[in-house]
């Protein structure tokens, strides 16, 4: 396999993932219980991550996050539950 026949099917996939997880944020509502993470919502609002990490969860009106903690790891990490932020980005756009 050549490089750029490489370059190009690693492109088609980034393509596909992409696409997937877009479509997968594009059925959430104010109903929805899944966690997402900051990339997750910098995705749902067409944002970059640093814009989303420094200026919107980390506002006081955000909703609050669930912490999860990886034992084996001893990081812990913040989701927030999806219905609460489409709440949110709606309570913004009136």
């Amino acid at each position: 396999m050549t490089t750029e026949t490489y370059k190009a099917i690693m492109q088609k996939l980034e393509t596909l993932e992409t696409t997937a997880k877009k479509s997968h944020l594009a059925g959430l509502t104010k109903e929805s219980s899944i966690l997402l993470n900051t990339q997750d919502i910098a995705d749902l609002m067409g944002l970059s991550y640093q814009h989303t990490y420094r200026e919107i969860v980390s506002h006081p009106d955000f909703p609050k996050p669930v912490s999860l903690t990886d034992r084996r790891k001893k990081q812990e990490s913040r989701r927030w539950i999806a219905g609460d932020v489409i709440k949110y980005i709606h309570s913004r756009k009136q």
